[in-house]
Formats: structure tokens, sequence, C-alpha cells
């Protein structure tokens, strides 16, 4: 994905995707997480979305492999990334709206990221490795 704002790698297909920061197979959303502290691991994400939807998204996160939360930001804050709808501060001159900070995770594992719009919601599954 390149835009005039950013390009990356990007997971998924959905009208709402996330480009990771992070070492490791991202092609495969494979991730190597880097410590923040003793409680969470993270790597840097980039969540966009498609010019074409202009509503509000929501975006959960579940380990899927056992226990442990997940959060996001630019700090580990626990619960869900909302981007509200319309233009956000910062939005791209090619419709690109964008939402950046951290994905946060308790320990490597396998998680998913539910992303949720007015008129569509789908999962995107991604493995947080130790580096």
């Amino acid at each position: 994905m390149d835009t005039q704002g950013f390009g990356g790698i990007a997971l998924g297909t959905g009208q709402v995707q996330p480009l990771i920061a992070a070492e490791g197979d991202r092609l495969h959303g494979v991730a190597h997480v880097d410590s923040e502290s003793d409680a969470w691991y993270y790597f840097k994400t980039l969540w966009f979305v498609l010019p074409s939807y202009a509503g509000p998204v929501l975006v959960r996160g579940a380990r899927i492999d056992g226990p442990g939360r997940v959060a996001f930001g630019e700090g580990p804050v626990v619960g869900h990334l909302i981007i509200p709808p319309g233009p956000t501060i910062n939005e791209y001159p090619d419709g690109y709206r964008t939402a950046p900070g951290g994905t946060y995770v308790q320990s490597p594992g396998c998680y998913a990221w539910q992303i949720d719009g007015v008129d569509f919601s789908y999962q995107i599954v991604f493995k947080a490795v130790r580096e």
C-alpha cells in the first residue's frame, strides 16, 4: 500500500486495514514484538481507512490461543480503538483517514483484530512473536 502520506505492507483487504511496523513475516501477519514493560509487548500500528468509507470504525482485539489482553494507542490503553466518522486530524489529501499508535499484547501468541463499520465486520489474525 502506497499513498501520499504513508506506505507499507497492509494486512487484510477490507475498508480498514493496519500497517504494522515490526520485523517478521508481515505478509503473513507475523510481527516481532518489543518489550514495553514487564506487562506488555508492542509493535507500531497505523490503521487507515479507505477514502470510499467515511463512517465510524470500531477495532477490538483478543488473544485466540489462550488468555491475554490487547491494548491500543500511544501507550497500552485496554479497550477498543475508535476512528470517528468523517475527516480525522491525520487525514491525507487523497482521502485516507489514519489512526497511528501501537498494538500491545501481554504475551506472545495468536491474536485477532475485529474491525466493524456501519456495513461491514471482519477479522484479521496476527501472531506476535518475541524477537
